[in-house]
C-alpha cells in the first residue's frame, strides 16, 4: 500500500514485523485526484457513480456506511460543478483548491426547482439564506475522518478550510455525519471568528 497506493508510512519499529501507516490529509494529492476525476467525469459524467455502484454491489462498502459514501460523492460532484461553472470549462483544468461560492455550491447540490425555497429560507434574524451567505465560500477537495467531537467547533473549521478538507464525523456522533467548513466572507482573513459550517445528517429512507 505504501509503495503503490499513496499510503504514508508513519514509523517502522526496529523489528520489521509491521509498520504504522495511514492516509493523512494531503492537499496536493487531493487536488491532483480532483483534476483526474474531472477529466473522467467530463468524458463520461456517470463514471464515478458507476464505480461506486460496482463497489456497492460487490459488498466492498459496509451497509452502514453506504449512505454516507453516496452523500460524499454527491457533495464532491456538486462542488466540482460549482468550481467549473465559476472558472469555466475551457482552457486549463479548473483549480479545485481555489474554492467557490457557497450559494453556487448549494445550487449545484439541489435541483433547479428547489433553489428559490432554499435561498429564500429565513433564520432567527429573518435574513434570507441568500443574503446571509452571499459572500460565503466553501473549499474542500477531500474528506478527513474525525476522531472526536471537536470537529464541529469553529477551530476545526478554520483548519479544515485552510487544508481544503471537509470532515466525516466519528461513529459515536449521532446528530451530524458530515461537516463542511464555510468562510463567511471571501474578503475576510481565514480565522476562527470568520468561520461557520454546513452540517449534514445522512439517514436511510424509511
Amino acid at each position: 500500500m505504501v509503495a503503490s497506493h499513496m499510503r504514508t508510512a508513519f514509523s517502522v519499529p526496529d523489528h520489521p514485523l509491521y509498520i504504522r501507516s495511514g492516509y493523512p490529509s494531503e492537499p496536493f494529492l487531493a487536488e491532483a485526484a480532483s483534476r483526474q476525476m474531472y477529466l473522467y467525469m467530463r468524458d463520461s459524467p456517470n463514471t464515478m457513480i458507476s464505480i461506486l455502484k460496482n463497489n456497492l454491489d460487490h459488498g466492498l462498502i459496509d451497509l452502514g456506511q453506504r449512505g454516507e459514501v453516496v452523500m460524499r460523492v454527491l457533495l464532491r460532484k456538486a462542488y466540482m460543478e460549482a468550481i467549473v461553472a465559476e472558472q469555466g470549462s475551457q482552457g486549463p483544468q479548473p483549480n479545485f483548491s481555489k474554492g467557490c461560492s457557497f450559494l453556487h455550491f448549494l445550487k449545484a447540490l439541489f435541483a433547479d426547482g428547489h433553489h428559490d425555497r432554499i435561498l429564500k429560507a429565513t433564520g432567527v434574524e429573518e435574513h434570507t439564506l441568500e443574503d446571509a451567505f452571499k459572500d460565503a465560500v466553501v473549499r474542500f477537495t477531500h474528506f478527513v475522518k474525525a476522531v472526536g467531537d471537536s470537529v464541529v467547533e469553529t477551530t476545526a473549521m478554520e483548519l479544515g478550510f485552510v487544508r481544503g478538507s471537509a470532515f466525516i464525523c466519528h461513529n459515536r456522533q449521532k446528530d451530524v455525519d458530515i461537516v463542511i467548513p464555510v468562510l463567511l466572507d471571501k474578503d475576510d482573513t481565514v480565522a476562527e471568528s470568520s468561520m461557520s459550517a454546513l452540517l449534514i445528517q445522512v439517514k436511510r429512507r424509511k
